[in-house]
């Protein structure tokens, strides 16, 4: 991505560096698949994230694009590999994740959490992922990006005692 008139040079490579890890991270945890669930293309991740976290108040930008920034520039020495994280095979890079999680070091799995949880936001929010997995909303009314929803979706969810409303059943 190239940056805005706004953006300083190092704004700039600062963004695209933290964009290009963020889609290292995401090609290796939402794959194109034969499922039929949305991948990280279907879900315009990269392009998503770049929006969004515009977004977010400037500290929080500040840690995300830190965050995929130095792994994009130095999670390949962790993986082991040499050069950009975006440079090194996928399957290598799921497989960095997935020893990062189980990690008795707990700094790699904050990280490997923090990964996570920051990519699952955009994916998830992504019409499209919404309508693979089913998702409503308890409200009963439309969702923010028009997806139908279903009145009491979680009513179903809870344990027959907690569904009484005012002591019936």
């Amino acid at each position: 991505m190239a940056p805005t008139p706004t953006e300083t040079t190092a704004q700039g490579l600062l963004r695209r560096t933290a964009l290009a890890g963020f889609q290292a991270v995401c090609e290796a945890l939402y794959p194109d698949n034969d499922l039929g669930a949305p991948s990280w293309r279907d879900a315009e991740m990269v392009r998503r994230a770049d929006r969004l976290w515009t977004e977010l108040p400037p500290e929080s930008r500040a840690l995300l694009m830190a965050m995929y920034s130095a792994l994009e520039l130095g999670g390949s020495l962790l993986a082991p590999s040499v050069g950009p994280l975006s440079k090194v095979p996928v399957a290598k890079r799921l497989a960095m994740l997935k020893r990062w999680k189980a990690s008795p070091i707990w700094p790699l799995r904050f990280l490997a959490e923090a990964i996570k949880s920051s990519s699952t936001m955009v994916y998830m929010s992504h019409p499209l992922v919404s309508a693979y997995i089913g998702a409503t909303k308890a409200c009963g009314t439309t969702a923010a990006h028009g997806q139908p929803v279903k009145e009491n979706a979680f009513a179903g969810l809870l344990p027959r005692a907690e569904r009484r409303v005012g002591g019936q059943s």
